[in-house]
């Protein structure tokens, strides 16, 4: 093969793409292999039977495998019957048509079947149009295979009969060639000497780094510790003098950029030496540019944990002092009770009592006096103790403020005071200036300004000052009040939705996506029945004597737990029996099984493009290793020892085949949507349920990501947030902060699910939802149904004055709070915009609710969405109260989420499960590695499941849905993950199924 023609299919792949499959699906029987009138004219036209047949099956396989083929003897079976019965012949004719059709004639026939079918032949001007298309594709990304795929779709699309395989893998090596050549081409203005000798160096080693430059710009910071915080600032200076920020990069499409960035961060800069300048230079660019986006986001990211850390401690130093006072009020308590008996005494006169309370003691009397300084302000001494802390904020403070360029949409009393302290730290001035910014200092906090400017104290007054401006820029940056330039994650708010100039086209488009009305008033209709109906409902609960909803004597609204279900002993003893003949099954076997099927291994592409060097069933060795040393947590080494394949090949695979997130995400969707399709997943649900849970996991070393949270860890830990189907499989995964709230990030897997699942509605916990994450459920069409704890005693709000709900007596007044759906009527529109950018892709939920929800002046935006959430988790509210069968699908579902968490914790098992990365892109690596490896694990055991229940069928005992309801392809009993890990490839695909089930025993 030419060294153009990249080696992106094997062997068997090859074969396959070059001839008929070994059965053709219904469906695509009648949908290719169904002849029309015309169709039959045409056949008929020609003498004899074997080449009417013969030109019949080519004309359909044109239509089925997008070129004309060659061996009709290899024509399955079920094709050759249809259109032999199709065209009156029969069947054997197609055996003589080798034989009666010589080489001259049957070019001519392929030529007369191309001309029916209204296809094209690949001829010069074709192949001209197609290498200029394939170079449109290369220039979006560099990934081979894709590009092949994307090719025969190309081809099919445009009804061109399919050119030879070797010379179609020729144009897409070389449009990958042109490809680079025009990129820097594209990007020659921005390349000058002087920078490309900046480039350059970058991969060299420097002397005072003690590494390359570009090894150093990638490593990210651990804590948020000021000489952390300096050093990534260092990295922007560094980037600003070679002009990354300045970098204009638009004539190169985002898609390639990001790959040409991932190529630069990942190569070697001895493998980047190597390169040609032409393909070096614009990695390099696009790795600058990437970069600097990065370290800001970092720096700003390390601002805000830096100031959280310091007022967290805070915090906690006014928590043991308070704790201290209240001790020592104690004795002051039982002292003013002992003057109080005193004073109140109605025999002692004045005179009395004076003595009385002198006579309790002068020393216990002066003991319970409060000192000036015990007489605390309003914030009970908090911003004087942020002021004992104030030489650590200022080792940190002034350079990001000088580093970062602050922005706003909006007039902002903060950004102008934000302005004036980076002047001040410019001037060296140690005073604030008359006139400085007040306004946006809190109120609990404006007494120490006060009491400071009274006193003449000016170095007290600017800490406060400087203080109170650094923690208003904290929470203006969370609010997206105030946005930084240069950054992603901390970009204007604006940005993140639908341009307003674009929306009023797109308002139908989005309205027709969410299924929601144009209207509020429309909506309110239906949420108004939906009241109605829920509390006649509830109305008749309350007014029985047994339901498991009550008030009580004060009106308070009680729910009685579920009642435990009790299973019939039958159904458990044919579980445990259809349980028992399942094979113990290798954690590598399983892997290769699933793959053989599912294919999935051919989305685990490499990251910078290129095609595998090593064999392929030495390849798909060493990627399965590499896999299983990332979900089972081994690391390298271990797993080398366990497999024999060098650490520095597992290294290198797990580098650039498994740190791709888009590839892991489409490796399981391949995984999810095979388990969608099975008939026992079916089975155990609709995929039109879900859930979403945490997994904690302790944290070994620093992290910017871990957090202390001492329910679950002894130092710091982070959290996998996982999102699982009815059907056990679990198609979303989030790396998140321990400390943040799960409601924000509850929506963005389902948004982002690019699996077959038809996900509608979705529960979690209490921690998984917020009133804004009601709304938001609502406004793109889908439904949120959490448990939340104590759900009878959270507040439950009413659209419409109390009066409408007299004719529920019982009901009606459990509807205490009026909404404010005024508000959400004026922002209706807004809010439909809020959800055509969540569902388009324009914004994650996450991000958004963050911002919307921060800051001491909320958003208008966000109050709407507050008040509309309110609305709908009433209703959800009614529904729990009133539907038992929907509280038990509830708990069963989220029992599913914790068994995937068990097997996750099974699979996981070396180093305790402990976070070993400490950059969020790995951590979330290593994650998505993990969610396929269970996946697959839930599809294997799915398997062999069904074979058991076949098996246990044919023995005659009956395996009923309600026993169904009871398996779980989350058991992880017959799966083995330890020992030595045997990747036999070849054997295990030779051996022609999947392992012999256990003897059963009837039961």
């Amino acid at each position: 093969m030419s060294a153009l023609a990249p080696r992106v299919l094997s062997d068997a792949e090859l074969e396959a793409l070059t001839s008929w499959p070994s059965t053709v699906a219904h469906s695509d029987l009648v949908e290719y292999f169904t002849l029309d009138v015309e169709d039959l004219r045409w056949a008929r036209s020609y003498r004899g039977a074997a080449t009417r047949l013969g030109l019949a099956v080519q004309l359909c396989g044109l239509r089925f495998l997008g070129f004309v083929p060659d061996d009709l003897a290899e024509t399955p079976t079920e094709v050759t019957g249809r259109l032999a019965e199709r065209v009156g012949v029969a069947p054997s004719a197609l055996g003589r048509y080798a034989d009666e059709v010589d080489g001259r004639l049957r070019r001519l026939y392929v030529a007369a079947v191309i001309e029916r079918a209204g296809w094209a032949g690949c001829g010069p001007a074709e192949r001209k149009r197609l290498g200029d298309w394939l170079l449109a594709r290369a220039l979006e990304h560099d990934d081979a295979s894709l590009l092949f795929g994307q090719v025969l779709e190309h081809l099919r699309a445009e009804r061109i009969v399919r050119p030879g395989l070797v010379r179609l893998l020729r144009s897409v090596g070389e449009a990958r060639v042109a490809a680079d050549k025009e990129i820097h081409w594209r990007l020659r203005p921005q390349l000058n000497l002087s920078l490309c000798a900046q480039l350059d160096a970058l991969v060299v080693n420097d002397t005072e780094l003690g590494m390359a430059p570009l090894v150093w710009l990638d490593k990210g910071a651990t804590s948020s510790a000021p000489d952390s915080i300096k050093a990534e600032i260092s990295k922007l200076s560094y980037l600003r003098e070679m002009g990354a920020d300045r970098l204009d990069l638009s004539a190169v499409p985002p898609e390639r950029l990001r790959q040409l960035a991932t190529v630069g961060r990942r190569s070697t800069p001895k493998a980047l030496r190597a390169m040609p300048p032409e393909r070096r230079h614009p990695i390099l660019v696009a790795t600058l540019a990437g970069t600097y986006s990065s370290v800001v986001d970092e720096v700003v990211q390390m601002f805000d944990q830096a100031l959280a850390g310091t007022d967290s401690r805070a915090r906690h130093h006014l928590a043991e002092r308070r704790l201290a006072e209240a001790d020592a009020n104690i004795e002051r308590l039982v002292l003013l009770d002992e003057i109080l008996d005193v004073a109140l005494d109605l025999g002692l006169d004045d005179a009395a009592v004076g003595a009385g309370v002198r006579g309790l003691g002068p020393d216990r009397l002066a003991a319970a006096v409060r000192g000036e300084d015990e007489r605390l302000p309003r914030d009970g001494g908090h911003l004087a103790l942020l002021e004992a802390r104030f030489a650590h904020v200022r080792s940190f403070a002034p350079q990001v403020l000088d580093a970062l360029s602050f922005r706003t949409s909006m007039a902002s009393e903060t950004l102008d005071a934000v302005a004036l302290l980076k002047k001040m730290n410019a001037d060296g001035r140690r005073h604030v200036p008359e006139g400085a910014p007040v306004d946006f200092v809190p109120a609990r906090w404006q007494p120490y300004l006060v009491a400071a400017r009274a006193a003449n104290d000016e170095n007290a007054y600017k800490h406060y000052w400087e203080l109170c401006v650094l923690f208003a820029l904290q929470g203006a940056l969370r609010s997206g009040e105030i946005w930084v330039e240069g950054s992603r994650r901390y970009a204007d708010l604006a940005s993140y939705l639908i341009p307003l100039a674009d929306w009023p086209k797109m308002r139908a488009e989005v309205a027709e996506l969410t299924g929601m009305p144009v209207t509020f008033a429309e909506r309110l209709d239906g949420i108004d029945a939906d009241y109605a109906r829920y509390l006649g409902e509830l109305e008749v609960l309350l007014a029985a004597d047994d339901a498991p909803v009550r008030l009580d004597d004060d009106g308070g609204l009680h729910l009685s737990p579920l009642a435990a279900e009790v299973v019939d002993p039958a159904v458990l003893a044919v579980k445990d029996g259809v349980l028992a003949r399942l094979p113990m099954v290798p954690l590598a076997e399983a892997i290769i099984e699933v793959d053989k099927v599912t294919g999935f291994s051919a989305r685990l592409t490499h990251a910078g493009g290129a095609t595998p060097r090593a064999p392929e069933l030495e390849h798909r060795r060493n990627l399965y290793a590499a896999l299983i040393a990332q979900a089972c947590n081994f690391g390298s080494t271990r797993m080398s020892e366990l497999t024999g394949i060098p650490a520095d090949t597992l290294d290198w695979y797990t580098e650039w085949y498994l740190r791709e997130l888009p590839a892991l995400e489409a490796a399981n969707a391949d995984v999810v949507n095979e388990h969608h399709r099975h008939p026992l997943s079916q089975r155990f649900g609709g995929g039109t349920l879900s859930s979403s849970d945490g997994l904690r996991l302790p944290m070994r070393g620093k992290s910017l990501t871990a957090r202390a949270l001492s329910r679950y860890f002894l130092h710091e830990g982070v959290t996998t947030y996982c999102h699982v189907s009815d059907q056990h499989s679990t198609y979303g995964t989030q790396v998140i902060v321990s400390t943040d709230r799960d409601g924000l990030y509850v929506l963005d897997e389902i948004l982002g699910n690019t699996t077959e699942l038809p996900i509608i509605e979705h529960t979690t916990d209490s921690h998984g939802q917020l009133l804004a994450t009601f709304a938001l459920f609502d406004l793109v069409g889908k439904k949120l149904s959490p448990r939340i704890a104590k759900i009878a005693d959270k507040p439950r709000w009413r659209p419409h004055p109390a009066s409408r709900y007299a004719q529920w007596p019982l009901a009606g007044p459990l509807l205490s709070v009026h909404a404010q759906i005024e508000l959400i009527d004026e922002h209706w529109d807004e809010l439909a915009r809020v959800a055509g950018s969540l569902k388009l892709g324009y914004v994650s939920a996450s991000l958004l609710v963050a911002r919307l929800q921060a800051g001491a002046r909320q958003h208008p935006l966000a109050k709407a969405l507050l008040e509309y959430g309110k609305l709908l988790r009433t209703l959800h509210s009614l529904r729990w109260f009133t539907e038992e069968a929907f509280r038990r699908r509830i708990g069963r579902q989220l029992n599913k989420g914790e068994a995937l968490n068990d097997l996750r914790r099974f699979i996981a098992y070396a180093d305790s499960g402990k976070e070993k990365y400490r950059q969020h892109e790995d951590q979330s690596a290593q994650a998505h590695c993990l969610t396929l490896v269970v996946n697959i694990c839930v599809l294997s055991t799915t398997w062999y499941e069904q074979d058991a229940i076949d098996a246990h069928e044919a023995d005659g005992h009956e395996v009923s849905d309600e026993v169904v309801a009871h398996i779980s392809p989350a058991h992880f009993e017959a799966l083995n993950p330890y020992g030595t890990h045997n990747i036999d490839v070849a054997g295990i695909l030779g051996r022609g199924g999947r392992r012999p089930l256990r003897a059963g025993k009837a039961r």
